[in-house]
């Protein structure tokens, strides 16, 4: 009978001392894996079968959608596939779920939003902390129990539709807000109470001053490539600038940035502002 190599042998050694570590670390280490490459370890791996049902990040980036695209030669295949996996999934927390799906077609979001529905409403209810939404799809709405979380510490929106149910939200643990090519105009009212918030990004918007922010811990806010069709309005209504750090912007926002304020009385120096960090964008390939 052949025995193993030594070098085999110790890589035999190697990987069993991982796969002897406890659970937590070991659902750590897969959530760094593309979804698809956490599955095969665990196929390959009778250690780490126990994992896969409660991992506690679900993370589906464009390769996951483009794989499963080429293999099946269906843009829905992905959606059962997620479906499938929540379904399954038998632990009592979701920590992180991500999904970046990019496809110059929006009809199959469309036509798949009651699956985006259930996904989200499966992982708000698993006490998710981390939701990034990356849709590009102005005709997907939000659904409401995403901005009704209370265990969300991290929300980043990107290209759907947001038509609150209710005019005020509160959301008490979330310390980051992204939101990108969204359109604020379908807001009115909107209220969102978020006082543990503390940096706030806007990417590509449009008229963002009808969202009203209540945060007084905001210590990074970043606005780039945003635009509104009111000449004398532009940042979020009543938004305290005063704790703000560090302040990114282009060259457009900041022309904007400076005239609201102008128009507001807020005087552009300490103590109204005290901007430790200030970077401007000059395009969108060069920074200064």
């Amino acid at each position: 009978m052949l025995q193993p190599l030594p070098q085999e042998q110790t890589i035999m050694a190697e990987t069993d001392r991982i796969s002897q570590l406890p659970a937590d670390i070991l659902d750590n280490i897969l959530g760094f894996l593309p979804i698809e490459d956490a599955a095969k370890t665990v196929v390959l791996s009778t250690n780490w079968g126990g994992i896969w049902p409660n991992l506690t990040q679900l993370c589906f980036a464009p390769h996951f959608f483009r794989r499963l695209k080429n293999r099946y030669s269906t843009k829905h295949a992905a959606f059962y596939v997620i479906t499938k996996i929540l379904l399954q999934h038998k632990g009592p927390t979701i920590r992180k779920f991500e999904v970046d799906y990019y496809d110059s077609k929006t009809e199959t979001v469309k036509s798949r939003s009651y699956d985006i529905d259930q996904w989200l409403l499966l992982v708000t209810r698993k006490g998710v902390e981390e939701i990034k939404l990356h849709l590009v799809s102005q005709e997907y709405e939000l659904p409401d129990c995403v901005l009704s979380c209370p265990t969300l510490k991290s929300l980043d929106l990107d290209s759907l539709l947001v038509r609150p149910l209710r005019s005020t939200y509160m959301l008490p643990n979330v310390a980051s807000l992204r939101f990108g090519s969204i359109n604020f105009d379908v807001f009115s009212d909107l209220v969102l109470d978020v006082p543990s918030l503390e940096n706030l990004s806007f990417e590509e918007c449009y008229e963002m001053f009808h969202l009203h922010i209540i945060a007084k811990s905001i210590c990074s806010l970043n606005i780039r490539y945003c635009s509104s069709r009111e000449s004398d309005s532009f940042i979020p209504v009543n938004m305290d600038l005063r704790s703000i750090r560090t302040l990114h912007l282009d060259s457009h926002s900041l022309q904007n940035f400076v005239d609201d304020c102008s128009r507001t009385g807020l005087p552009l120096r300490s103590p109204a502002l005290n901007v430790e960090d200030l970077n401007l964008s000059v395009s969108s390939h060069l920074e200064m």
